[in-house]
């Protein structure tokens, strides 16, 4: 009904920002969203000039609504996040930039990325059509959560680990099987070896639960294996890529460390290399230590297969 006297009065019109304010003021009485809106509205023709306040200050006017409707005042920010979403904070962001500039009303960095992972996990918890899945995988994430609470687990963290504990799960599932076997563990991890540390803890998990089968184990050297495979392609792509004209030299110099050199991946800008007279490679250095690397254009399309 306001919204419909609104534009009856002429609030959705091209008139000054003044008179949008001044109708809603008359429609509504000094309530909280007209002593709200109507400052917002004083800082939004400073900010970007009457015009364009005036064309853009109705399309605040909902989130305003909402807040008078539900609280009356403002909620603390985790209580408006979990109500609008990170879409409703996102197109509300003009008032809050307001509310922060002139009342300290801030939602935090922290906050926001907590209520994506949260989002994300809930995504990940709805992925199991089945019953018993879902159960197992419901426990698994309470023991996580205990550890997140006491501060020695991040959420992101939860949220990689309940990651692979359904892939682990959805492997199983593909082959028809109602428990989880350890060449399903071998499987998974020779296509994704990089989340092995994030399946460790659902292994464990599923020890527990066992009783006489035979206990899971994550293969090191089998994760390795698979790890060296993936790289090697990586690294016959670049060289090739290179030898096709591509400039692929600093992604090149940052993995033959971790492929000749067996480093852990490190950042390009922490690295330097300098070509060497022949053509033939890079001195390569990286905390304080030289290492020397081929170019990849030296190499033989056989050479680099071989690799």
């Amino acid at each position: 009904v306001r919204r419909q006297q609104l534009a009856q009065h002429g609030f959705f019109s091209l008139m000054g920002i003044t008179g949008h304010i001044g109708v809603l003021y008359r429609l509504s009485g000094e309530n909280w969203r007209v002593t709200t809106i109507l400052p917002e509205g004083a800082w939004l023709q400073l900010k970007i000039g009457n015009q364009r306040a005036a064309l853009s200050i109705h399309r605040h006017l909902d989130f305003f609504m909402l807040i008078d409707e539900t609280w009356g005042v403002m909620p603390p920010p985790e209580h408006l996040l979990m109500q609008v979403g990170i879409g409703g904070i996102r197109r509300a962001r003009v008032p809050l930039r307001w509310l922060a500039s002139v009342r300290g009303y801030v939602i935090s960095d922290a906050l926001l990325e907590e209520h994506v992972e949260r989002d994300r996990i809930r995504q990940i918890m709805t992925e199991l059509s089945c019953d018993a899945d879902s159960t197992l995988l419901s426990g698994y994430q309470a023991e996580l959560e205990k550890r997140v609470s006491m501060g020695t687990l991040k959420l992101r963290s939860l949220r990689a680990c309940l990651r692979a504990a359904v892939d682990l799960l959805h492997t199983a599932k593909s082959e028809g099987r109602g428990i989880v076997e350890q060449h399903q563990i071998d499987i998974l991890l020779k296509i994704k070896p990089g989340i092995a540390a994030n399946l460790w803890g659902f292994i464990s998990f599923l020890n527990a639960r066992r009783g006489g089968l035979a206990v899971l184990v994550v293969d090191k050297k089998k994760i390795e294996i698979s790890r060296r495979s993936k790289l090697e392609l990586q690294m016959i792509k670049l060289a090739i890529a290179a030898r096709s004209g591509s400039d692929v030299q600093r992604t090149w110099i940052t993995q033959s460390l971790v492929y000749f050199h067996r480093l852990h991946p490190a950042p390009s800008s922490e690295v330097t290399s300098i070509p060497d007279p022949e053509g033939n490679g890079y001195s390569v250095t990286l905390a304080g230590v030289t290492y020397w690397i081929p170019d990849p254009r030296s190499l033989s399309l056989v050479q680099a297969k071989d690799l």
